[in-house]
């Protein structure tokens, strides 16, 4: 994560301005608050420092530069800098703190350049990198927008969930999720259907189930006592004659 005075990179211009002890300043705060209450707590310290310091060298602590809200230049108009620089800002400031007119006029003139360069410039729209999935490969053409990838699983695995081809959308984001490769089971077995319906995310807690209620009847089988056999009765009371004449 990127901190310090180049902000918080996170697509969110309202909490860019967060200071070392990780307080957030307002996004329309002054440049005096944004200066002192922001910038300053970021100030490498002595301790921190990666390289040395000569005794010769100030880095003048109690200088106080000079902020745009505040400027006052009693040999210049504000009307006539507005009249010139409009709403740059760094035309403003430049003129009122100069009351250079040419300084103010190469300033604007670079801003104008730079935004007419900026809006020439196309947006690149990337997808995020593509995992090589386990037991398997991919082919990707690219990442940019039309871009496509192909997966595969090797021999003996089979794919499951995702798609095996996808396209990079103009929203940055892949047509389908990457699928994994799962090892291939004989097919139309009972024990296929139960781990291929285990492997999917939606039936993972079921399956789960059926495995503890099978062996759970498997256990309880195994544990009934076997019925008692039938008392032996002699051949010789049948073969009385007594029993036969009857």
């Amino acid at each position: 994560q990127i901190r310090g005075l180049l902000g918080n990179f996170n697509g969110d211009d309202n909490d860019d301005f967060i200071t070392r002890h990780n307080l957030v300043l307002p996004s329309d705060s002054s440049m005096r608050d944004l200066h002192y209450k922001f910038g300053m707590t970021w100030e490498v310290q002595g301790n921190e420092s990666l390289f040395n310091r000569s005794g010769t060298v100030n880095n003048a602590i109690n200088y106080e530069p000079i902020f745009l809200e505040e400027i006052r230049n009693p040999e210049l108009n504000f009307s006539v800098v507005l009249e010139l620089c409009g709403d740059n800002k760094q035309c403003q400031y430049d003129y009122s703190v100069t009351g250079n007119e040419q300084i103010a006029k190469g300033t604007m003139k670079f801003i104008e350049k730079f935004k007419e360069i900026e809006s020439d410039v196309q947006k690149v729209v990337r997808c995020p990198f593509l995992e090589v999935p386990v037991n398997g490969n991919r082919s990707a053409s690219g990442y940019a927008v039309g871009d496509n990838a192909t997966f595969w699983c090797y021999e003996g695995f089979q794919l499951l969930q995702g798609a095996s081809f996808v396209v990079c959308r103009e929203n940055g984001q892949w047509s389908a999720g990457s699928p994994v490769c799962v090892e291939k089971i004989v097919e139309d077995s009972p024990i296929s259907s139960l781990v291929v319906y285990i492997g999917s995310g939606s039936g993972a807690l079921i399956g789960v189930i059926v495995i503890v209620i099978v062996i759970m009847a498997v256990l309880k089988c195994r544990r009934k006592p076997k019925p008692e056999p039938d008392p032996e009765i002699n051949g010789p009371i049948f073969e009385n004659p007594i029993f036969l004449e009857r």
